[in-house]
């Protein structure tokens, strides 16, 4: 797997769907191209694309996709919508980030991340991270 880039602006990128015409960008890197749009409601839509279009998807990815373009400490979630709103036109996928300082009524109270060595004592897999 090819080492993770900074995301950096582009100005050359299909234009999202007419969810807003201000504060709408796109940020490339190695792996993903991230659409980045301010919705005026305080929420962001960021529809992260494989830069090699095939329908691979990392957690890890989409969490530091998050971290690095909105800020650690943001919510956001994915929508699995009814089928009636389904938006699924190129292997991408969609965070809605929530405004900041909103916390979802869900979720876990605490931080539990585990490393190789301590997912393995336990008979779990875990990823190591990446720099």
């Amino acid at each position: 797997m090819k080492p993770w880039t900074p995301f950096e602006r582009s100005f050359t990128w299909r234009p999202p769907p007419p969810l807003t015409e201000d504060g709408s960008m796109c940020f490339l890197n190695d792996r993903y191209s991230v659409v980045f749009v301010q919705l005026p409601s305080g929420w962001i839509w960021l529809e992260v694309v494989p830069r090699d279009g095939l329908p691979v998807r990392r957690w890890r990815d989409l969490q530091r996709i998050k971290n690095e373009l909105v800020g650690p400490e943001r919510e956001a979630v994915e929508l699995f919508p009814a089928e009636s709103r389904l938006h699924d036109p190129c292997n991408a996928y969609d965070l809605w980030v929530a405004p900041e300082g909103h916390r979802f009524p869900f979720g876990w109270n605490y931080r539990d991340v585990l490393k190789v060595q301590q997912a393995a004592a336990r008979g779990l897999r875990q990823e190591p991270f990446e720099d």
